[in-house]
């Protein structure tokens, strides 16, 4: 800027001084819409409208709390299974300020400071599983309804109870049974820190990062989590799924169809990673014949007859053809440089699955 009250700032630091003092002056007032036609789930036109909003501070504002986030993210102390997956992070929690949390409307848990509202949806949800963990223990069904076997009141779980259970203090004065308290504690500390969170990429932008932002600030760094395994989604034929376009298969539908063994090979192949999976009816109809045939081989190799005559094993190859000797179709004797290699070739392939399998 080269005039005013904000000369010699950078327009990008003097635009919001400006426009503030605008709105102050009653010269101008704020003005929102949205990019493009917004669509609800219910086929209405959205507008965009002027009410009180509640935030959270993700982003600069409490540089502390970014910086934390960040940290476990960039360092050994998040598995994310991808260098494309923790990149998407790194960006999403350089970028990620303000989110709007709260909303007048629909289903969800009301804000505890104004309750007039209800927590939006991808700021909800952010540490349910940490209540699994003891769930069992307070209800007996799955509405609460019913007392579990703790025989706790819901207005007995004050916000100490909770910082007690989940490690955040060690002292705690309330009418719960020291047993009930230990128990509810030790569940917490059996499950926590969860292992391995799973969702679609779809996520990383906003709900995932929530996920990781409120543990870090909640829970001890014992109970922060391991990890984070992002999958993309799910095709059908090339086509995304869809019940409207008919383009839809369950995977209950798709073992009746083709099996359980031909679905498992035909998700296999449908790809790995972040990218979007795709199920092929074509690969899963030609592989129930490659798997009869499999079966039919495995089947004809362990029937074969073995006899011994005369201290001499044979082996039947087929019942129409004659005894061979065992020689004839198995080699004996020292192995060779090309058995070791066949053999450590098996070994290295047995290490690599358990490892696979482990992560």
């Amino acid at each position: 800027m080269c005039y005013g009250e904000h000369k010699g700032k950078s327009v990008e630091a003097a635009k919001p001084l400006v426009k503030q003092q605008l709105v102050d002056a009653g010269h101008a007032f704020n003005y929102a819409e949205p990019d493009g036609q917004v669509i609800s789930r219910s086929a209405d036109e959205c507008v965009a409208g002027h009410l009180d909003q509640w935030y959270l501070n993700y982003g600069k504002a409490d540089p502390e709390w970014q910086s934390t986030v960040l940290d476990w993210v960039s360092n050994p102390g998040l598995n994310t299974f991808s260098t494309e997956v923790k990149n998407s992070f790194e960006q999403t929690i350089d970028w990620l300020g303000q989110w709007a949390c709260a909303r007048s409307f629909g289903l969800g848990s009301k804000l505890p400071w104004d309750e007039q509202f209800i927590v939006e949806s991808l700021s909800d949800s952010t540490i349910y599983m940490s209540y699994y963990t003891i769930a069992h223990l307070l209800h007996g069904d799955i509405f609460g309804k019913t007392p579990g076997p703790a025989n706790v009141k819901p207005e007995q779980m004050t916000d100490e109870v909770w910082d007690y259970v989940f490690g955040r203090s060690e002292e705690v004065n309330t009418d719960i049974s020291k047993e009930t308290l230990q128990t509810m504690k030790r569940e917490f500390e059996y499950w926590y820190p969860l292992d391995v969170r799973i969702s679609g990429k779809d996520l990383i932008q906003n709900h995932l990062t929530f996920f990781l932002y409120i543990h870090l600030a909640i829970f001890p760094k014992q109970y922060w989590p391991q990890a984070i395994r992002v999958n993309g989604h799910l095709m059908l034929n090339g086509e995304k799924m869809s019940k409207s376009t008919g383009n839809f298969l369950t995977l209950k539908d798709a073992t009746e169809k083709f099996g359980a063994d031909a679905t498992r090979i035909a998700m296999a192949d449908g790809g790995d990673g972040v990218e979007d999976a795709n199920f092929e009816e074509t690969v899963a109809n030609a592989v129930i014949l490659k798997l009869f045939e499999l079966r039919k081989w495995c089947e004809e190799t362990v029937t074969e007859a073995r006899l011994v005559k005369d201290g001499q094993e044979y082996v039947h190859i087929r019942d129409n053809e004659k005894p061979k000797n065992i020689d004839a179709v198995q080699r004996t004797g020292e192995k060779l440089f090309w058995d070791q290699v066949f053999e450590n070739e098996l070994n290295g392939l047995v290490k690599e699955t358990e490892q696979n399998y482990e992560e």
